[in-house]
């Protein structure tokens, strides 16, 4: 039996212009090493397609940094969860960065589509 979860999905609410629009939102919770290229070629593949943001939570703390500097590294335009003084994400973001452990259950909410890890 899963436990009772009910998540906050005030959070889904920062993504509206992205819904609206029909865009995709996907996440990648819990990443490991090598599991942040994988996630960035998925949202490449689908901007390919269509406009779309991936959020991105790394597992381990000491990977925020470089998976952060992976995101400018590619060019795309990332706006950081912690550093989010709007309500809702700029529409030219591609990439919605979450650097702290109390949120990611709740964005599973807010996903179109989650990208599983090995983990």
């Amino acid at each position: 039996m899963l436990p009772d979860y009910q998540p906050d999905t005030s959070l889904c609410e920062r993504f509206a212009d992205f819904r609206e629009r029909r865009y995709w939102v996907f996440y990648a919770p819990n990443t490991s090493e090598g599991e942040e290229a994988r996630a960035y070629g998925v949202l490449f593949d689908i901007l390919r397609k269509q406009t779309a943001i991936m959020m991105i939570s790394p597992a381990d703390p000491a990977r925020y940094e470089p998976v952060y500097y992976d995101a400018l590294k590619y060019s795309l335009p990332t706006i950081r969860h912690s550093r989010l003084f709007t309500s809702k994400v700029p529409k030219n973001s591609r990439v919605y960065f979450i650097e702290e452990p109390e949120p990611v259950a709740d964005f599973y909410a807010c996903a179109d589509v989650v990208l599983l890890g090995v983990r």
